[in-house]
């Protein structure tokens, strides 16, 4: 994850355009991933396009920029906590949540 911490430093001003676009297509592709069967699902995809959104939810200046519209883009993984029984990867939106309580 330190590369992650370490690009979102270095581009932080030339990711500002593409932030949401970024959000938006992980989110998607996870979104996608849990709606096929569970043995077509690729668990390790999952996890690590978690552990990119929860490093852009730690980093303080994409939270203060873009906190509401993180928000609306994470809704859709958010949906998988009314059945945390259905996932694998609940601690992982519980630390999303959890961030977006510290930073905003």
């Amino acid at each position: 994850m330190d590369f992650v911490n370490d690009f979102l430093k270095t581009y932080n001003d030339h990711l500002d355009e593409k932030v949401g676009i970024i959000c938006q297509t992980i989110v998607h592709r996870i979104v996608f991933e849990q709606s096929k069967p569970q043995a077509d699902r690729e668990g390790m995809f999952t996890q690590k396009s978690l552990n990119i959104l929860i490093q852009m939810t730690q980093n303080k200046s994409l939270m203060s920029k873009y906190s509401q519209d993180f928000e609306k883009l994470f809704m859709p993984i958010f949906e998988f906590m009314v059945d945390p029984s259905k996932i694998t990867f609940e601690d992982s939106i519980l630390t999303i949540i959890k961030n977006f309580i510290k930073r905003t």
